[in-house]
């Protein structure tokens, strides 16, 4: 008799299926018990976003997909308790959309109730959509499905006049991401029923120039839920990026662990236009991840001078200002031009970069140096004709950027990359190249 396999490691099989849909199906031919277990993650994750052929046009509109979503979960209530994560992108908002969402969606929110992660965004035609042009009843459904004990994640994306008490009236959110979102103006004497005191914030995402407005309103109404972040994304576009994300750094001085900075500050960059000595008083982390784009077509720029190296000298602060790091990542995306192999130099601000290698080699309480990765991404912003974009000479230019920005930046990274901690990687978007 074949030995059988305990069926505990059967279920790990299944869970480590649990992305591949296809597998998934698979095992659920297998018996009763494996069918029973591969729906669970089979229904853990719904996303009803828009789907487009070749092209261009909608296949199945998200309202219809909602209708359907709502059909299928009403008559099988025995897979609504498998749903854990649900994701819906709204399509351009007409009045017939709206009504549509708000027939189907707050009847799905109510079929979930072990919901623990919910996102919405919006993916018209425009920038935004205006929150309160939702329709009331939608609105409050969302807001309702908001104050259960289970969701402990939250993302929205590209809406505008969104109120602060979505994010603080969660009394069990943990992790929450926005993506230019832009807050209204609110009555404050309204906001303290719709603050959750046991909020505590474990992750913040911020994308977009607008919700840094929302979230300094959310810390001044509840500065206790920002205590306990240990990580956070964030950009650097304006001073009040800078000002409010200082204020969330000084609540979570102990548990803060990692710092994500897309530095988007206006090119050319002058020191004295910000205030940016705060990036340099955030606390000790142990993972920091900067980003930025420099542009080949300024000329040569150092220290406090109009160029495309004003943001190194940034980067340079910043990572001097941090000693216990174990974790450090530098992604810049470096926008080309065909003839940029003229420029003598194209790694910007080579000094800053030389300050950089020096302060990763020092010595320090921990036993080994930070493990440094430094990334360059080419790419094209501007769309070039066919003939240009897949003529050899312009591949061939391409390549000899690369080429030149590979050992310039071996020069200037010279002592980490020979202590062994520092990996320098340099690609080609795939846009720029045949």
């Amino acid at each position: 008799m074949e030995p059988e396999i305990p069926i505990e490691l059967v279920y790990l099989f299944i869970e480590a299926s649990r992305d591949s849909l296809a597998t998934l199906l698979q095992w659920s031919l297998v018996s009763k018990q494996c069918l029973s277990e591969a729906r669970r993650y089979k229904f853990e994750r719904i996303e009803l976003k828009r789907q487009f052929n070749s092209a261009g046009e909608e296949l199945v509109s998200v309202s219809h997909r909602m209708q359907m979503l709502r059909s299928v979960l009403t008559n099988n209530k025995s897979f609504c308790a498998y749903v854990r994560y649900l994701s819906v992108d709204f399509e351009p908002l007409t009045d017939e959309t709206a009504s549509l969402y708000a027939m189907h969606l707050p009847a799905i929110l109510l079929l979930l109730p072990l919901l623990s992660s919910l996102a919405i965004s919006n993916s018209g035609p425009h920038a935004t959509y205006s929150w309160s042009k939702l329709p009331a009843q939608l609105k409050e459904s969302i807001h309702r499905c908001l104050l259960a004990s289970s969701i402990t994640r939250l993302r929205f994306a590209n809406f505008s006049n969104f109120s602060s008490y979505l994010v603080t009236s969660n009394p069990s959110l943990e992790h929450l991401s926005l993506e230019n979102i832009w807050r209204q103006i609110e009555v404050t004497s309204r906001m303290p029923g719709s603050i959750a005191a046991s909020q505590r914030l474990k992750s913040i995402s911020v994308t977009g120039k607008g919700a840094s407005a929302l979230l300094d309103a959310c810390i001044r109404l509840n500065p206790q839920g920002f205590s306990t972040i240990v990580a956070v994304v964030w950009p650097i576009a304006n001073q009040r990026h800078i000002d409010v994300l200082n204020r969330a750094a000084r609540l979570c001085v102990e548990s803060l662990q990692e710092v994500t900075l897309d530095i988007g500050l206006p090119q050319p960059f002058r020191r004295a236009d910000f205030n940016t000595s705060n990036l340099q008083n955030l606390p000790q982390v142990k993972k920091l991840t900067l980003s930025t784009t420099i542009d080949l077509f300024f000329e040569d720029g150092v220290d406090d001078a109009p160029g495309y190296g004003s943001h190194t000298s940034l980067f340079r602060d910043i990572v001097q200002s941090q000693h216990e790091l174990e974790v450090l990542c530098i992604k810049a995306r470096v926008e080309a031009f065909e003839h940029a192999t003229r420029r003598p130099i194209l790694i910007p601000n080579p000094s800053a970069w030389k300050e950089i290698d020096g302060h990763l080699c020092l010595p320090r309480s921990r036993s080994t140096l930070p493990q440094t990765s430094i990334y360059f991404t080419i790419f094209r912003e501007q769309e070039l004709p066919d003939n240009v974009h897949l003529s050899p000479e312009y591949t061939e230019q391409m390549y000899a950027i690369r080429t030149q920005l590979q050992k310039e930046a071996n020069e200037v990274l010279c002592r980490s990359v020979g202590a062994g901690n520092t990996t320098i990687v340099i690609d080609i978007d795939s846009g720029c190249v045949l």
